[in-house]
């Protein structure tokens, strides 16, 4: 039996093949090459079908990589790739006609020690590139970005320390009007005022029009055009929805109620009308009567989204840094029509789990944390319109940042937007860029994209760095892809960026100690040890817990459940904008104040609708007081009570105050010191039974705990419990007693 050779040994005609290629030849590919490229593949198999693998594709070579690869140019449906091809799999078209004289000779002429020793050289070439984990040509620091070599080469990160003059640390500034510049507190509305685009809802003299005047050439015969007083009370209804979205939308509206919470009752306590605001919400407009003819149906939001941006860009002077965020699109185009209701209740059911605000991509100021301009997610119209020479990302955050480009500004991106592209294109729009790459980058080499850093036996804190030079408007600027591994993880994998800034190769050292226990001795030791951190990825992750924080603001309040059952999208995006204001308002309402008085986001929002119910914009709607019924006026530090026996003097006023405000001035009370009994459990003294106990009561009067000999509060059932047990006590006493206390607040208590 003869001898067979090996089936992975390289043949004699491959090695003079090999020999024979140049750089400059035209060439033929194998399928085994493109069908490893996906974007080859899929053009292939969009043009060719189910024949796609069956296809040769020919090129041109034009460098030597590392190892046994060649780089090949090959155009693809008018677009040039550059594909890096091993030898065996490059036919060489000019010596087609000589492949004869090439052929392996017959195997008889084999001895069986030169096929075992072409066996084990194959077999230990393959088993050093397994041990290694990586492939040839990952050392190689060569790429291609738009058919042009990018050669890269490798820097010490803390070599250069030097940070750009130019890239100046400016905080963003708000504009406010003349009158409520000085004013050192601004209230709920003033702030939520400040960033609502208000001439696109409401300016009758626009040429073009507005939302008003839009939303009543739409109304019945008949019907009462809209005002702006009832505008505001019925965002106001939708922004009430999302603070009590977890209980029945009767319940805004209605006057019983079985559970615990009494019901908003906003027909009676804020005179808003529900058969009005129904036929609001019929018949609302946020685009002209042009849009309506319009193919595109994204022009019936657009006008909404550019008068947000227009807004954002006059009320906020930007500072020097910003970042982008995009979240998956959650429309589903093929959804909204001819379906059963079945199906209607289950999309909107995936709809509700997806991100908020999905539908936009959207970019901020690292100041406050302001959302500064909004994309549509969707809008391919807007992205067929955008030059070519971009990929899809680099036009989208293009646009993004159209009002904000230049003046030495640096954007943050995550990975959905970063690629050397981008970074490019901004450079050329003199505008710094850092970005986190993704696993792939077209332009970057793999050597500086490898995640895997056990290999290379690299420590905690251990960064990497690259540098290329492009030229960019006549001037070569560097680019910067910076490989860190965190010093807090198990250093498993590394976070790879790539920036326009020089100072990315600055390292900030900082110490960090822990407590050691000596294995020798059993004894505890403090020991420290030096971390490097890059200047700029510290800078990034603070850019990152601006979208952080803004998302879970966005969280916070439930998300417009009404909104998505009602299947209209634009309705959706217009109250997602609507809580975009809201949010937005709430941050710099918290920024002008510190942490003890700034209050809960929930708390915001609750001020915030009762002073949009009760407002009086116009005189066409009397803004009247709210009407609370029996049980709502004994509400909690907004009502005022005087005896049938007239007004005491003012040091004899019976004043109810809280308990822990009593504690306050009486006890020095701490409000961490739970021990206190008096502040824990005080019974009402007017409504005790037979046993003595009565309700746990959180008012007391001033006067008469003031005059017990151990200033033990005198408890009374305060407004809102339902009782009348302070009325008891001023007919026994006939003075005149009042409550003080914080404004009126739009939730019943």
């Amino acid at each position: 039996m003869e001898p067979q050779a090996p089936t992975n040994a390289p043949s004699l005609a491959a090695r003079a093949h090999a020999e024979a290629i140049e750089v400059g030849q035209e060439v033929e590919l194998s399928n085994k090459v493109y069908c490893r490229h996906k974007q080859v593949r899929h053009v292939l198999m969009r043009t060719h079908g189910a024949e796609w693998n069956k296809l040769k594709l020919k090129g041109r070579v034009t460098a030597k990589g590392s190892g046994d690869k060649w780089m090949v140019e090959v155009e693809v449906q008018d677009e040039k790739i550059v594909l890096g091809v091993k030898e065996n799999l490059i036919s060489n078209l000019d010596e087609m006609q000589t492949d004869s004289m090439l052929q392996d000779p017959p195997l008889k002429d084999y001895s069986q020690d030169d096929l075992t020793n072409a066996r084990e050289d194959w077999d230990s070439e393959e088993s050093e590139k397994e041990e290694a984990g990586l492939d040839p040509d990952r050392g190689s620091l060569v790429a291609y970005l738009d058919g042009e070599t990018v050669t890269w080469e490798k820097c010490d990160p803390g070599g250069i320390a030097e940070k750009l003059s130019e890239r100046a640390d400016r905080p963003s500034r708000l504009k406010w009007s003349p009158s409520l510049e000085d004013r050192k507190h601004r209230n709920e509305e003033e702030c939520w005022k400040f960033l609502f685009p208000w001439d696109f809802f409401f300016d009758t003299n626009s040429s073009e029009g507005c939302c008003l005047v839009w939303t009543n050439q739409t109304l019945p015969e008949g019907e009462k055009p809209f005002t702006v007083h009832e505008w505001l009370q019925y965002i106001a209804v939708i922004y009430a929805k999302d603070l009590c979205s977890k209980r029945e939308a009767r319940e805004v509206w209605e006057t019983g109620s079985e559970g615990i919470l009494p019901p908003l009752n906003l027909s009676r306590r804020f005179n808003v009308n529900l058969a009005r605001f129904v036929i609001w919400k019929k018949n609302l407009k946020l685009w002209p009567p042009s849009a309506e003819k319009s193919e595109n149906k994204f022009d019936m939001i657009r006008p909404l989204i550019c008068a947000f941006n227009q807004n954002r860009a006059l009320r906020v002077d930007v500072g020097s840094e910003m970042i982008a965020d995009q979240c998956s699109g959650r429309w589903i185009p093929t959804f909204e029509v001819g379906l059963s209701e079945g199906m209607k209740n289950l999309v909107a059911t995936i709809q509700s789990t997806r991100d908020a605000g999905s539908d936009f991509r959207s970019l901020f100021e690292c100041s406050f944390g302001l959302v500064m301009a909004l994309d549509l997610h969707d809008d391919h119209s807007a992205q067929s319109e955008s030059t070519t020479r971009y990929p899809k990302h680099t036009c989208a955050i293009l646009r993004l940042g159209q009002n904000y480009l230049g003046k030495h500004r640096t954007i943050y991106a995550n990975s959905q937007f970063s690629s050397l592209a981008t970074a490019k294109a901004l450079l050329e729009n003199g505008t710094h860029f850092m970005g986190e790459l993704g696993q792939f980058s077209k332009g970057v080499p793999t050597a500086l994209l490898k995640r895997d850093v056990r290999h290379d036996g690299s420590t905690k804190g251990a960064a990497e760095t690259g540098r290329v030079s492009l030229k960019v408007n006549d001037e070569d600027r560097r680019v910067f892809v910076h490989s860190w591994s965190e010093s807090s993880t198990s250093c498993a994998h590394r976070r790879v960026f790539v920036s326009t800034l020089d100072d990315c190769l600055a390292l900030d050292f900082h110490t960090k100690s822990r407590w050691r226990i000596d294995p020798a001795t059993g004894n505890k030791e403090r020991v420290k040890r030096t971390v490097s951190a890059v200047q700029s990825v510290k800078s990034y992750l603070s850019a990152c817990a601006v979208v952080e924080v803004h998302k879970h603001l966005m969280e916070e309040i439930e998300r417009m459940a009404h909104c998505r059952d009602a299947g209209e999208w634009w309705l959706r995006m217009f109250c997602h904008v609507l809580l975009l204001v809201e949010v937005d308002a709430f941050k710099i309402y918290s920024a002008e104040r510190d942490a003890a008085n700034s209050g809960s986001h929930s708390k915001f929002l609750d001020k915030l609708c009762a002073q949009l119910l009760a407002n009086s914009r116009d005189g066409s709607t009397s803004a009247e007081a709210p009407q609370h019924p029996k049980r709502e006026k004994k509400r909690a530090r907004v009502c005022t009570r005087e005896a049938e026996n007239g007004a005491g003097k003012q040091d004899d006023q019976h004043v109810l105050i809280t308990i822990l405000d009593f504690m306050k001035q009486n006890h020095n009370y701490n409000p961490s010191a739970s021990d206190l009994k008096w502040g824990k459990r005080v019974r009402c003294r007017m409504c005790k039974g037979t046993q003595g106990w009565g309700s746990i009561a959180n008012f007391c009067c001033q006067l008469c705990s003031s005059k017990d000999p151990n200033k033990k509060p005198f408890g009374i059932c305060g407004p809102g419990t339902g009782r009348d047990c302070y009325m008891k006590h001023l007919s026994n006493v006939s003075q005149h007693c009042r409550i003080e206390g914080s404004d009126i607040s739009m939730i019943p208590r």
